[in-house]
């Protein structure tokens, strides 16, 4: 039988960007790039639109990032979340 194994893409990001006045360094954006594609990607696909193959079978579904929409009861109405709030979430 034949045994395959992941193959290690190279680091999508090469250099920092800058998100919200916040320098995010190449190290941060690829570990959560990566991050991302080991737990996020099934529910809420490649692309961020809460699309992938394990959508399907959830309610409720999961959400599009790509929306910018959040919904934290401690997050004021049109504001975004903290870091922090993120962190608690997931």
């Amino acid at each position: 039988f034949l045994l395959t194994s992941c193959v290690v893409e190279e680091a999508p990001f090469k250099e920092g960007k800058i998100f919200a006045g916040k320098k995010v360094s190449s190290d941060t954006l690829n570990l959560g790039y990566t991050t991302y594609v080991e737990y996020c990607i099934q529910c809420h696909g490649m692309d961020g639109k809460g699309n992938g193959p394990s959508a399907k079978g959830l309610t409720p579904p999961p959400r599009n990032f790509t929306q910018g929409l959040y919904k934290f009861a401690w997050v004021p109405y049109g504001e975004l979340p903290h870091d922090e709030d993120l962190y608690r979430i997931i």
